[in-house]
């Protein structure tokens, strides 16, 4: 199921949000970068929160999840000389140091109501800005959708068989 949410979501966000630079899967991506970044700003990564199961009947899970995306971008500074006239001027991420508040509500926006084969629509529940950052900001969004796996035996029997690997031996 998470596939299907995930790559919904990457759809979702890719036609909504104009100048994504990268669209992955939540990895505390930016605890350590000692190599240098490892993707392009402005990213979204997708994270799945630890889940409880219960039964809606005959076995099958019925299930809330949290689906928590993580927006990451470079600080723009605020000029402390700036003009205090406002200006309804859209500039881009790296001219405007408040741009990010019109990117951090489209991230909020786009995947409300978003659903699929086995979840429902999913809701905003939270978000939070970073208030203590360095060279990259992190926002997040905190999202719900409830959860069914299909009870269909073809779709059903999809999840319940472990994807293959394929291991190489050496045998010298």
């Amino acid at each position: 199921m998470r596939r299907e949410i995930y790559q919904a979501l990457k759809e979702r966000l890719h036609e909504k949000i104009e100048g994504l630079k990268h669209i992955g899967m939540w990895n505390e991506n930016i605890e350590d970068l000692p190599s240098g970044m490892l993707f392009e700003t402005p990213a979204v990564f997708v994270e799945f929160a630890p889940i409880t199961y219960t039964s809606a009947g005959q076995g099958t899970p019925r299930v809330p999840m949290e689906i928590v995306l993580h927006l990451v971008h470079k600080y723009t500074p605020e000029e402390p000389h700036e003009s205090l006239e406002l200006s309804d001027e859209r500039r881009c991420l790296e001219d405007d140091p408040l741009a990010y508040l019109d990117l951090i509500e489209q991230v909020e926006s786009a995947p409300i109501g978003l659903a699929g084969d086995g979840f429902s629509g999913l809701q905003l529940i939270s978000s939070d800005l970073d208030h203590q950052h360095g060279e990259l900001m992190h926002h997040w969004a905190t999202f719900v959708t409830g959860v069914g796996y299909p009870s269909s035996m073809i779709i059903r029997d999809r999840y319940r068989k472990a994807p293959s690997l394929q291991v190489g031996l050496k045998q010298g």
